[in-house]
């Protein structure tokens, strides 16, 4: 299922424009229920006293026919009306009788409000439809309203008609009252003060919706920040978020945090217990190994002076001494290797070691590309003999690596959440995917006449220095090599 585009990529946004869609969304619907709710109110109060005013005048109707007087009944049903209060405010009122199932007026009374009303009276043809609309209800003995918009324009008036039934249950007349509508005047104020109350929520969700959003939003970014300190090996935060749910996920972090910095502890406890045992074993090995080399060495050259050989046997004399020099040279670098290092600090420049290695290397990258990126007033502290080293045997590898076509290499320094990093991404074969578990690790080497103690160093003196070297190999091919150390040592 795709998903939306309209929506903001941040936290911040999506929650802001959820919270205030729905804040919107139920202040509509509330409004719309309650303003049908006030409709339903006013009309309901409009037909109980209009059928209460029909069925007094039915009470008084009854009565006068009762008394079999001599009466004039529009005068009586106008007396009536006057008596009760009810004139200005019933603008048609009449009373029905049927003859021969036909209906007649016995009284009628019209009253008109100058100029806010032009409601006109019924004839007996409207009360015989509005009768025989109503006939179902009508003949129970229950009211009947008639529905104001289904009448013509000038007859749109709220209608009561109430039934007057013979001792046999049967219709014989009806008491009818009408009334404009101006009753619904109170509705439109009712509208009128819902529209006010709408424009003030709409800010005030508007408000509430912001708040709310950015109130979560800076909660997550502070776990966000806890696990980036995670990852960087840092002491997380200990604000209380004042969400539990997120409460307990940041103490989670802590937790993991402190399980990463055991378990780092031990893993440097172990590997410095094995490089010192490595030294003290490979010291040995290796004064073993040289004064044998030396006696070699010194007798291989007593013999060449004395026979001075020529032709194949001076090529294998050569071949002899050649392999003694890459002997002695695989010896002392693993001495190195073996050593306990110390760093001695100094504030320098990387940027200018990293540039005077590639000046020294003129020659062999003369026809090559090497991008550097570097702030020029970028100062750290560590040991420059140590970094010197580092940086020429990343050089080095990546020179290798590309070889024979021409030097491919991107190099990158800058601070991250204070954390100077190294970049070095070279554009050669990269490093086969058997080498790369052990790739730091003395002797471990994918070039031809390697010796794998380059890297080894590598970590070695990067972890002096409180940091990590770690591989990655770029989207692009070849590889890239990451040193990340404290900007603060």
């Amino acid at each position: 299922m795709p998903r939306l585009k309209v929506l903001p990529k941040t936290l911040f946004g999506r929650l802001f424009v959820t919270m205030l869609g729905m804040a919107l969304s139920l202040l509509v619907f509330t409004s719309l229920f309650w303003h049908g709710r006030a409709f339903g109110l006013l009309d309901r109060e409009a037909e109980i006293h209009l059928e209460s005013a029909a069925r007094q005048l039915m009470t008084e109707w009854r009565s006068l026919k009762a008394s079999r007087a001599d009466i004039e009944w529009d005068a009586a049903l106008e007396r009536l009306l006057a008596a009760g209060g009810s004139a200005n405010w019933m603008h048609n009122a009449y009373w029905v009788e049927f003859q021969h199932h036909v209906p007649h007026f016995v009284a009628s009374y019209s009253s008109r409000i100058g100029g806010e009303t032009d409601l006109l009276p019924p004839s007996i043809e409207d009360v015989d439809d509005l009768i025989e609309d109503g006939m179902l209800a009508l003949e129970e003995g229950k009211a009947f309203f008639p529905d104001p918009m289904s009448l013509s324009v000038a007859r749109r008036c709220k209608i009561v008609l109430v039934p007057m039934l013979d001792r046999d249950g049967l219709l014989n007349g009806v008491v009818g009252v009408e009334a404009d509508l101006q009753y619904m005047d109170l509705f439109s104020v009712v509208g009128r003060a819902a529209v006010y109350a709408f424009l003030w929520a709409v800010p005030l969700c508007v408000i509430a919706s912001m708040i709310l959003a950015r109130s979560i939003s800076r909660r997550v970014g502070l776990l966000v920040t806890t696990l980036e300190k995670v990852g960087r090996n840092e002491p997380p935060d200990q604000e209380n978020l004042g969400i539990i749910e997120l409460d307990r996920l940041r103490e989670g972090l802590q937790h993991l945090s402190e399980r990463l910095s055991e378990r780092d502890a031990r893993l440097r406890s172990i590997h410095e217990e094995k490089i010192r045992e490595l030294a003290f074993t490979g010291s040995a090995i290796a004064h073993e190994v040289r004064n044998p080399l030396s006696a070699i060495e010194m007798h291989l050259g007593l013999l060449r002076r004395r026979y001075a050989p020529e032709g194949a046997d001076r090529g294998a004399f050569t071949e002899i001494q050649g392999q003694l020099v890459q002997l002695k040279m695989l010896t002392d670098r693993f001495l190195n290797y073996s050593r306990e290092v110390k760093p001695v600090y100094e504030q320098f420049q990387p940027a200018h070691l990293v540039r005077d290695a590639i000046m020294a290397r003129a020659t062999a990258i003369a026809e090559s590309g090497i991008a550097v990126s570097a702030p020029p007033d970028l100062e750290m502290s560590g040991d420059v003999l140590m970094w010197r080293q580092i940086i020429d045997n990343l050089i080095d590898n990546a020179i290798a690596a590309c070889q024979p076509s021409a030097v491919q290499l991107k190099i990158d320094i800058y601070i991250q959440f204070d954390i100077i990093v190294f970049r070095f991404e070279d554009g050669g074969a990269g490093v086969v995917a058997d080498l790369i578990p052990r790739l730091f690790t003395p002797f471990a080497t994918g070039r031809p006449g390697g010796h794998g103690i380059g890297l080894a160093l590598v970590r070695k003196f990067v972890e002096a220095h409180r940091g990590r070297v770690r591989h990655e190999t770029p989207p692009t091919g070849g590889a890239s090599f990451i040193i990340e150390v404290p900007a603060k040592q």
